[in-house]
């Protein structure tokens, strides 16, 4: 999920509508994921992978 996504979510529930820069955001995840293989944000606790995309704190390949 997009950070705007994560941070609506966390205060008011998933009823907010959103723009192109989520979709955006979703779209680069997804190429990511493909050529990657697994998330830059991978952790085995939701909360935890929240936190990492409010934060910016990811791992690419290119940075082992």
């Amino acid at each position: 999920m997009a950070p705007e996504v994560v941070s609506k979510q966390q205060r008011f529930g998933d009823n907010e509508e959103y723009g192109l820069e989520v979709d955006i955001w979703a779209l680069g995840l997804f190429l990511y994921n493909f050529i990657e293989g697994h998330s830059p944000f991978n952790s085995n606790d939701l909360n935890r992978n929240y936190d990492n995309i409010l934060k910016a704190n990811y791992n690419l390949s290119s940075d082992n």
